[in-house]
C-alpha cells in the first residue's frame, strides 16, 4: 500500500519541484539567438529572465513551507489544513509561467511588427522599455507582473512573517516587460497592426507623465487617456491608424464587452484629428485622409449611441489636444530621405509583389482605399518591406556614426 506522505513533506511537492525544473529547463534552453534582430533578442531575453524569477518565488514558497512545518523558524505558526492552497497557488503560477513563455516563443504574428512598436519607442525616447507581442481576444497592455500577481501567494493566518518575505522576493524583479496583448484571429490582418502603436503608446503615457498635460479637462479620466493616445496616434501614423480603430470598433463597438464604455467618442476625435491632419499633410496623404475619414463616420454612425460624454464636450476636449498638447509631445522626426516615399510608386511595386524600403508610416498609408479593406497586402509582403527598411535604416545609422568618428579625427 502505498503511504500517504504529510501535508508539507518533500513527497508531497515532488511533481511541483519536478514541473519547475522542467519548465527552467527549457526556458534556458531557448537562447537569444531564435531572434532576428536585436531589439527582438533583447525583449525575449528579458521576458525570460521575469518568468525564471517567477520560478525562484515558487520555491522560495515550497521551501519556507516545507521549513515550517519540519520544525523550522520561518514561520512560527502553519496549520497543515493550508498545504492544499499552497500546492494549488504553486501549481497554478507554474502553468501560468509556462503558458506566457509559450505565447511569448511563439506569438503567430510576423515578428517584423515588434519593430513598428520599436520605432514607436526610440521616437519617443523610451527605448529601455522591453515588451513582448502576445495573441489575445483583444488589443490591450499589461506587465507581466502584473499578469503573474493576480494569483498571489496564499494568506495564510499565522504566517505574515512568510508572505512578507514572498512578496519581498516578488519585488526584486528588477526587469519588468511589458505584454502588448493583440487580438489573435487579426494577426496577419495588416489592417489592424496600427492599434499595436496604441497599445505601445500606453506605456510612453506612463513612463513620461503624461497625464499631468490632461489636468484641467473635464471628462473622464481613462477616456481622455485614450482620446490623447488616439490623436497622438495619428499625427504620428496617419490615416493608417484611424482606420485601424474604426475597423477594431466594428468588430467591438463597446470595446471587450458591452460593459466597456462607449467606442463613439474615440472615433469622434479621430474625425477631428484627422481634420487636423488635412490641414499639415493633406498633399502627402490628402486621398487617404478623405477614405479614412468616410470609414470612420460609417464606423461611428454604427455605434450604440450614448449621451456620456456628449458630441460638444468631446469635440472641445479633443480640439484642446490638438491645439493645446499635442506639438509638446510628438518629437520632430523625419525618416524619408532615400527611402520610397511616393504612395503611387509603392503600389506599383506592390502590383508585382516586390517588398518596398518605406517607413512604416508611408507603407502602411500606401494600402488604404476599398481595394486593399477587401483585399489587404499579405502579412508576407509587409514583414519583408518592413526587413527591409530596417536594413536601410540601421546602415544609414552606422553610415553616420561612423562619419561622425571620423570627423573627430579629421
Amino acid at each position: 500500500m502505498n503511504s500517504v506522505s504529510k501535508p508539507g513533506s518533500k513527497q508531497a511537492y515532488s511533481q511541483i519541484q519536478y514541473h519547475i525544473d522542467r519548465v527552467r529547463k527549457r526556458i534556458r534552453a531557448i537562447g537569444k539567438d531564435i531572434r532576428p534582430y536585436p531589439v527582438s533578442r533583447r525583449n525575449f531575453d528579458i521576458a525570460k529572465t521575469s518568468l525564471l524569477h517567477w520560478l525562484d518565488i515558487c520555491e522560495r514558497l515550497m521551501e519556507g513551507y516545507e521549513q515550517a512545518t519540519t520544525g523550522g523558524t520561518l514561520i512560527e505558526f502553519l496549520p497543515e489544513m493550508s498545504a492544499p492552497w499552497i500546492r494549488a497557488w504553486l501549481s497554478k503560477t507554474v502553468n501560468s509561467v509556462e503558458a506566457w513563455f509559450n505565447l511569448i516563443l511563439n506569438p503567430r504574428i510576423a515578428i517584423e511588427a515588434e519593430l513598428l512598436i520599436h520605432e514607436l519607442l526610440c521616437t519617443f525616447d523610451a527605448d529601455k522599455e522591453s515588451f513582448s507581442l502576445i495573441p489575445a481576444s483583444g488589443f490591450k497592455r499589461k506587465r507581466i507582473s502584473e499578469v503573474m500577481k493576480e494569483s498571489s501567494p496564499p494568506k495564510i493566518p499565522g504566517s505574515n512573517g512568510f508572505t512578507y518575505e514572498v512578496d519581498k522576493h516578488i519585488d526584486t524583479i528588477a526587469k519588468d516587460i511589458h505584454l502588448i496583448l493583440f487580438e489573435e484571429s487579426q494577426y496577419d490582418n495588416i489592417l489592424t497592426w496600427p492599434n499595436l502603436l496604441h497599445e505601445a503608446l500606453h506605456i510612453i503615457f506612463d513612463v513620461k507623465d503624461w497625464a499631468r498635460e490632461l489636468k484641467g479637462l473635464s471628462m473622464n479620466e481613462s477616456l481622455l487617456q485614450e482620446l490623447l493616445i488616439d490623436i497622438v496616434c495619428t499625427r504620428y501614423f496617419g490615416p493608417a491608424y484611424s482606420l485601424s480603430l474604426a475597423i477594431q470598433c466594428e468588430r467591438f463597438p463597446y470595446g471587450e464587452s458591452r460593459f466597456y464604455p462607449n467606442m463613439g467618442p474615440r472615433l469622434l476625435g479621430q474625425v477631428k484629428s484627422l481634420e487636423y491632419l488635412l490641414q499639415t499633410e493633406g498633399n502627402i496623404y490628402e486621398d487617404a485622409i478623405d477614405f479614412a475619414s468616410k470609414y470612420v463616420m460609417k464606423a461611428h454612425q454604427a455605434m450604440p449611441k450614448s449621451d456620456v460624454p456628449t458630441v460638444d464636450d468631446t469635440y472641445k476636449a479633443v480640439t484642446k489636444i490638438n491645439e493645446k498638447i499635442i506639438n509638446k509631445l510628438l518629437p520632430e522626426t523625419n525618416y524619408t530621405e532615400g527611402l520610397v516615399s511616393d504612395i503611387a510608386k509603392i503600389r506599383k511595386l506592390y502590383k508585382i509583389r516586390i517588398p518596398v524600403a518605406a517607413t512604416p508610416r508611408t507603407l502602411f498609408n500606401a494600402f488604404i482605399d476599398d481595394e486593399f479593406i477587401e483585399s489587404p497586402p499579405s502579412a508576407d509582403y509587409i514583414a519583408l518591406s518592413l526587413k527591409k527598411w530596417y536594413v536601410f535604416a540601421e546602415w544609414s545609422r552606422i553610415n553616420g556614426e561612423q562619419e561622425k568618428t571620423l570627423k573627430r579625427y579629421l
